[in-house]
């Protein structure tokens, strides 16, 4: 029985947060860093090579944490070059390594590399996946915003960076746990990304989602709903469904529903948010326990087949 299968791994999924102590019905979604997986075949020379390339990548990320965007090219393209060498030139690897990259020229107006660089990634993630695949979805889109950053008017560009900055600002203000403060900057990123790319673009998604949990943060739950339902909407028309990012969304409605009582609708959205990450992550990835730590909190643990059912009713 679906309702029962989804009852047991919730139940699973509480047992197993509980012995990690890795998440809780509120934990922020954050998309993890995509770390290169070693193939442990006891080769020095290939453990050396990986250890080379992830401390190349290291020193590109702070380079470009200081905005020193000429400085942080170096380091990451050697990282791609050894990667070439050591994987093959359309590999998950190098795909990753060469989307950081593309950003990194966006980030020093070097609009021609930048776009080089982002049609090879999608080539790779249309080679690996297909064109329906959730990562070739966000390879297309990453061409799509670097074409159009390209051919924008400076005053423009201006905008979007100064979107950036704020948006980039809320995030470290959340972590500090001022929400408040937080919430300010991401709004304002909201109203100059919509100025600048319009109201529905994925960016503009992106900082509705961050203003949608800050406001859960502070349990203003009629703002998070109406900031989660605007980039919801944005997301399925831009991402699709099956996309993590939809997923995240929609485990964030589901939060707000929740909080204002909603259990029926609630248990919808987490269910939507475990179908999109098991089938776009897989079983195995971190945040697949959100919506089923979720799914378990919501029902106080009584997961029998009896009482999910009674609340779908």
């Amino acid at each position: 029985c679906p309702m029962l299968s989804i009852a047991s791994r919730a139940a699973f999924a509480v047992l197993f947060v509980l012995f990690l102590g890795l998440a809780s019905a509120h934990a922020r979604d954050v998309k993890p860093l995509v770390i290169n997986a070693a193939l442990q075949d006891g080769d020095a020379g290939r453990a050396a090579k990986l250890k080379q390339i992830a401390a190349l990548k290291q020193q590109a990320e702070r380079l470009r944490s200081e905005k020193k965007w000429a400085d942080a090219t170096a380091p990451l393209t050697k990282a791609a070059e050894l990667e070439r060498a050591l994987f093959s030139n359309d590999t998950p690897e190098i795909a990753e390594t060469l989307a950081l990259l593309g950003r990194l020229h966006q980030d020093r107006d070097d609009w021609t590399t930048a776009v080089k660089a982002q049609r090879e990634v999608l080539a790779i993630r249309t080679k690996q996946g297909g064109a329906k695949h959730w990562q070739t979805t966000d390879a297309r889109l990453a061409l799509e915003y670097t074409e159009l950053l390209s051919k924008m008017p400076a005053d423009k560009r201006a905008l979007v960076r100064k979107a950036d900055e704020l948006y980039e600002t809320a995030g470290n203000l959340e972590q500090a746990g001022k929400f408040r403060d937080a919430l300010k900057s991401a709004n304002e990123a909201v109203v100059l990304r919509k100025q600048a790319l319009g109201e529905t673009h994925p960016e503009v998604a992106l900082a509705l989602h961050r203003v949608g949990r800050l406001h859960l943060a502070l349990v203003e739950n009629a703002a998070a709903r109406s900031a989660n339902d605007q980039a919801l909407k944005i997301r399925i028309e831009a991402l699709g469904e099956l996309h993590p990012d939809t997923g995240r969304t929609r485990n964030n409605l589901g939060n707000v529903l929740r909080n204002i009582g909603n259990k029926k609708e609630a248990a919808v959205e987490y269910e939507a948010a475990l179908h999109i990450f098991e089938k776009t992550l897989g079983n195995g990835h971190p945040l697949v326990l959100l919506p089923m730590g979720n799914l378990a909190d919501l029902f106080h643990y009584d997961l029998s087949k009896k009482a999910y059912a009674a609340y779908l009713e």
